[in-house]
């Protein structure tokens, strides 16, 4: 792990987040995921030598001033300082944490650039170039288990391979309860590398409009 002296106050790297030493006062943060305009993590505080553990755990947007105040309050009273130090110790995590965030995504990012061995690149050109290919591909989902709707699975297919496409399409799945969408959607992201997918089990019309990144990053 790797400290970094910042006047009074010590930051610690961790492998899944980082800590803030401020005298006997600690602040650890993990889960951070930064978005439109809020920077949330998941704060746990403690004090150094307690021998009874105790500590206090929330998530807190960092770069909402309500939450981080409502946090110092608690951490004003855990640690019995003023509040106004308290707070100032929230602010002295947002660069820190900052800049985690944006080395994992830069980590990220490059674990997410695969090439194709030349062997893999040639099997693949193999496929596309053979007459039956649409056949094959609903063979491949019948191997999966799953034989019905040839013309959703076909469809399905080719909106997912358009994600290399400058302009992918898009498609919507609407049925009445029941009806299998869930299993026709795993189906088809099942031949979606990992690297080339985020999934969302529910998300809020808002959500998008915060995106910072687009949905379809990878092109080929």
């Amino acid at each position: 792990m790797k400290e970094i002296e910042q006047k009074s106050q010590r930051i610690e790297k961790t492998n899944h987040g980082l800590v803030l030493h401020c005298d006997d006062r600690c602040y650890e943060v993990k889960g951070m995921a930064r978005q439109g305009t809020q920077l949330r993590v998941v704060l746990r505080v403690s004090k150094q030598g307690d021998k009874e553990n105790r500590f206090e755990q929330s998530s807190v947007d960092l770069y909402a001033a309500r939450s981080r105040n409502w946090f110092a309050s608690m951490c004003a009273t855990f640690f019995d300082i003023d509040e106004t130090q308290a707070q100032d110790d929230m602010k002295a995590l947002i660069a820190p944490v900052e800049e985690r965030v944006g080395q994992d995504s830069q980590e990220t990012a490059q674990k997410t650039n695969i090439e194709l061995t030349d062997t893999e690149r040639s099997d693949a050109m193999k496929l596309l170039q053979r007459p039956d290919l649409m056949e094959q591909i609903l063979r491949d989902f019948e191997g999966l288990g799953y034989a019905d709707e040839i013309i959703n699975k076909q469809l399905g297919y080719l909106v997912a391979v358009s994600r290399k496409l400058d302009k992918p399409l898009s498609l919507l799945i609407e049925a009445r309860s029941s009806a299998g969408k869930s299993a026709l959607q795993d189906a088809i992201v099942f031949f979606v590398p990992t690297e080339d997918m985020q999934r969302y089990s529910r998300i809020t019309d808002q959500a998008l409009f915060y995106k910072t990144e687009p949905l379809a990053k990878v092109r080929g």
